[in-house]
């Protein structure tokens, strides 16, 4: 289990690194603001999903268990909250997850 959860740590601080790197507006040592948070989650979560192996996106929780570890990795400001950020994603990766049926 703890292998585990350090293989599911690392997956996430990975994510976190290249959403950061790949968004515009986005940096490691700056808050993140509503403008870009919504964006850094989602580039986050496609890396995780893209870049890992089905057994650790599952033991992570899934998509959803991902995103909301991501949404704890990152620092935003206090215009960001769960719900102008975190639910939007959240239910746009529900509509997602049920058009690949």
């Amino acid at each position: 289990m703890y292998l585990t959860e350090a293989r599911i740590d690392r997956m996430v601080r990975l994510a976190a690194d290249y959403a950061l790197n790949a968004v515009e507006k986005a940096a490691a040592d700056k808050t993140l603001s509503v403008d870009v948070g919504y964006t850094v989650l989602k580039v986050g979560l496609e890396r995780a999903i893209g870049s890992s192996p089905r057994w650790l996106i599952d033991a992570a929780g899934g998509e959803k268990g991902i995103t909301e570890r991501l949404f704890r990795a990152f620092r935003f400001d206090e215009s960001v909250t769960d719900a102008n950020t975190l639910t939007p994603l959240l239910r746009d990766l529900r509509v997602d997850l049920a058009a690949r049926g």
